[in-house]
């Protein structure tokens, strides 16, 4: 998977690079970057609702807060709702942005999460403790050494598995996991 969040200066970022990385959390605030600037958002804001001709907003950061989450209500079509939003909108990016880092940062991709989602349990190491109305995926051996993987249930009261009709397994069931609904596909 490519990584979406990088640290570098914007100067060295691509287009799309910036386009994903303007946003960020530094000091536990949100800050814009591109090729010219790179500022508090609070500062950003400030100019961005001179420049839209909105009401002037206050140096204080506490008060610009309470100003802005107020002018949500004037909407899009109104200069000072116009800026509300862009200022939630653009602290919100930071803190999406910041959010991916810390996932990208684990270096685990999608389908590897999956697979630790779904585990499977050999048999020899431990039973389910479930009712026959649960289901799971059993692994099935066959005298011929084939194997697959159907939806089933154990019986913890006859210690058996069940397919998923209700008949018990007659060949060797080897492994067992909850029955999760399988991830759609994706084309890749």
């Amino acid at each position: 998977m490519k990584r979406t969040t990088i640290e570098k200066p914007a100067c060295e970022m691509n287009m799309v690079e910036l386009a994903h990385n303007c946003m960020y959390a530094k000091d536990r605030w949100a800050w814009y970057r591109d090729y010219d600037s790179d500022m508090d958002l609070r500062d950003f804001i400030r100019k961005f609702s001179e420049a839209e001709g909105a009401s002037e907003l206050p140096e204080d950061n506490e008060a610009l807060s309470d100003i802005l989450m107020d002018n949500l209500q004037y909407g899009i079509n109104d200069p000072d709702g116009r800026t509300a939003l862009v200022y939630r909108l653009m602290w919100a990016m930071a803190d999406l942005r910041e959010t991916l880092m810390d996932y990208e940062n684990t270096g685990v991709n999608p389908k590897e999460i999956e697979n630790l989602l779904h585990k499977w349990t050999p048999v020899e190491k431990e039973l389910p403790e479930t009712y026959t109305s649960d289901r799971l995926w059993i692994s099935i051996q066959y005298p011929n050494g084939y194997s697959r993987t159907v939806e089933g249930r154990y019986d913890k009261f006859k210690g058996e598995f069940l397919y998923a009709n209700q008949k018990p397994v007659k060949d060797k069931v080897i492994a067992w996991m909850e029955y999760k609904p399988p991830a759609c596909y994706s084309g890749q």
